[in-house]
């Protein structure tokens, strides 16, 4: 208890406990509803969970990856549409995306 800082006061609550084993003790990070580590254990792909390894590998090395960015000025469509808005009355409010 002495390693324990309370968060406020003097006084050390549930919480600081809670927090001093998570992240102060020398054991490091452990989220409350995870389990603590195992040694890892090799498992054996086989059968579909392999086949399916290896299509998704191939997908990744094979289908050409891209993004496209594109830049629009919206200024006039956005002044458009909040006129109304500043305007009250029957008129509709027209929303951004029927604007291409």
């Amino acid at each position: 208890l002495a390693q324990v800082k309370p968060a406020e006061g003097d006084r050390i609550r549930h919480a600081d406990l809670d927090a001093f084993l998570r992240y102060g003790s020398a054991q490091g990070y452990h989220a409350p509803h995870a389990s603590r580590a195992r040694e890892d254990q090799p498992v054996k792909v086989i059968g579909m969970r392999r086949r399916i390894a290896e299509n998704m590998a191939a997908s990744k090395r094979a289908i050409p990856h891209f993004t496209y960015v594109d830049e629009i000025d919206v200024t006039a469509p956005e002044a458009m549409r909040g006129d109304p808005n500043a305007n009250p009355g029957p008129p509709p409010k027209p929303t951004l995306p029927p604007f291409p």
